[in-house]
């Protein structure tokens, strides 16, 4: 994923394994920690819950790791 903060000049690239849960308890929980503006615009909550597991952050427009997992 990339992540850019256009007014701050600032950027992120994170390196990630993304898990899509269609249904189930893991699902339940992710929606539970959803932001409510998000779940408004899914008032049917026919959408899946994603975990995002990071691995590593670099800055944008360098190399520089920012933050890595062990």
């Amino acid at each position: 994923m990339l992540f850019y903060d256009k007014e701050n000049r600032l950027g992120w690239h994170f390196y990630d394994t993304a898990t899509v849960h269609k249904d189930g308890d893991l699902r339940q929980q992710i929606m539970r920690r959803t932001v409510k503006g998000e779940l408004d615009k899914d008032p049917e909550r026919k959408g899946y819950g994603v975990l995002v597991c990071v691995d590593k952050i670099r800055g944008y427009s360098g190399f520089n790791v920012v933050q890595a997992r062990d």
